[in-house]
């Protein structure tokens, strides 16, 4: 490949800027959390260390360090307008913790140190083969003895899919150098492929249904993906064989969900588990067709003691998840007691104990068992400590300072989970300022009035009320 796709990928970025949302997956205490389930050691949070490659413009990095003051956040990216765009950010919110690297991977400083967890988010597919090899091996370099690397990535079989929507898209533009013009062009074809895809069954049906929200996504995001200069999808088999070359063993997924065996047969589940893990793994992801994996890695020195024990998870605490909650919503029946008092915490965690204490005495013993499986069929997530969550609104209701600082900003705000939060409406954008734990309801409702559509002036109170109820359940408000 050619030494200037280097800097064509940096202009690509300089061009059409890449807006980031914290991803959910990444957030260290999910990933300590299935750390701890393996026996690996977990560090403290006060002190987390974290070094993210290719952090983009800090939308993931930056409320993890908000949210640990005492700890030491590195965030390195080849793109000067990204990291620019980061550096505003993290001073507009005093961030005192927080490095920007504005570097190449391949030549990083040698005095960078080494770190508690490593983030590659949606990186490896989208560089060349020297850079991959990069990744690994600042991830091996910079990687305390106890550390834990995460990466995303494009995957095969399911990445087949979409890449007749990317190949079909780039040909279309093909033409065309000009990226704001690749992305309204590419747009408009794909909004006809999608009716015409819609109109048949079989793949094309499939492929509808993988492009149907295009439009939604912003212009980075759109081609950033679709349009991008490297997308490289990979086998699970592949990536692992990748890592062991360059001195990391992958011990896990970071979503627990990829363990389910979907829909396969008894038979077939049997047969797979008597396997080994990696094999099991690539034959799950021919079952689901999976599109993404989300790797966790060690160095091959501490893989050797990494071994899934469920037993494990009576140390740790858990959430319904969004998925689990929508299922509630388009259903009365119950879910059974475990999924019940995590539905009604949401979005807030419940320690484990909690949750056996729901069991009859004699199935408590296999409790870890049963609330590990609510992990795996996508109900429950986990976490290495409890979230301070607001379930409902305090008399001084309280938004994090990254959330209140991105509402009149971004499309999406970081809550308290990790997640970004789309704001309903700009008066919800207006409002969640306020919320900053000094100021009551009245104040804030006094404080909003100019703010309030039309209709909802006639009784301001409600108003309010009402949006402060959305921000606790979209968990934005601290506890």
């Amino acid at each position: 490949m050619a030494a200037t796709i280097h800097a064509d990928l940096r202009d690509a970025y300089e061009a059409i800027p890449y807006v980031g949302r914290p991803n959910h997956y990444s957030e260290p205490g999910r990933l300590h959390a299935i750390a701890a389930l393996h026996g690996l050691e977990v560090p403290s949070r006060a002190t987390l260390s974290v070094l993210e490659i290719g952090c983009g413009d800090g939308s993931n990095l930056l409320p993890l360090a908000a949210a640990h003051p005492g700890g030491r956040f590195v965030g390195v990216d080849l793109s000067e307008r990204l990291c620019a765009s980061a550096r505003e950010m993290a001073e507009a919110l005093s961030l005192a913790n927080v490095t920007m690297l504005e570097a190449d991977l391949r030549a990083l400083p040698a005095d960078l140190g080494r770190f508690d967890v490593v983030i590659a988010h949606g990186f490896y597919s989208w560089v060349p083969p020297d850079v991959r090899d990069a990744m690994f091996d600042a991830m091996l370099r910079h990687l305390a003895p106890h550390g834990l690397a995460y990466a995303s990535y494009n995957l095969l079989p399911g990445a087949w899919i979409r890449r007749i929507g990317w190949d079909a898209m780039r040909f279309h533009v093909r033409a065309d150098a000009d990226p704001v013009r690749r992305v309204a062009r590419s747009r408009e074809v794909i909004d006809v492929l999608v009716e015409a895809w819609g109109a048949q069954d079989g793949p094309p049906a499939m492929l509808a249904e993988s492009f149907a929200h295009e439009a939604a996504r912003t212009d980075g995001g759109f081609y950033h993906d679709n349009l991008a200069l490297v997308n490289d999808p990979v086998y699970l088999s592949a990536f692992v064989q990748h890592a062991a070359r360059r001195g990391l063993a992958v011990i896990a997924d970071a979503d627990p969900s990829t363990l389910s065996f979907g829909g396969a047969s008894a038979d077939f589940r049997e047969r797979l588990d008597a396997k080994p893990p990696l094999v099991r793994d690539q034959m799950l992801d021919f079952v689901h067709a999976r599109a993404l994996r989300q790797s966790l890695m060690v160095p091959h020195a501490a893989a050797a003691g990494a071994k899934l024990d469920v037993a494990r998870a009576a140390s740790l605490h858990f959430s319904a998840t969004m998925a689990l909650m929508q299922q509630r919503g388009r259903h009365a029946a119950t879910s059974g007691a475990l999924a019940d008092l995590l539905a009604e915490r949401f979005p807030a965690t419940v320690p484990f104990d909690h949750l056996a204490r729901l069991l009859p005495a004699q199935e408590r013993a296999g409790a870890a068992a049963r609330v590990f499986d609510l992990c795996i069929a996508g109900a429950a997530d986990l976490h290495v400590a409890p979230l301070a969550i607001a379930t409902r609104p305090g008399a001084r209701p309280r938004a994090s300072v990254v959330a209140r600082w991105q509402a009149t900003r971004r499309q999406f705000v970081a809550n308290l989970r990790h997640v970004g939060v789309r704001l309903a409406d700009d008066t919800a954008r207006a409002l969640l300022p306020l919320c900053d734990g000094n100021r009551t309801v009245p104040e804030i409702v006094a404080a909003a009035r100019a703010a309030l559509p039309a209709p909802e002036a006639a009784d301001p109170r409600a108003a309010v009320e009402r949006r402060l109820a959305q921000f606790a359940s979209a968990a934005l408000l601290e506890a």
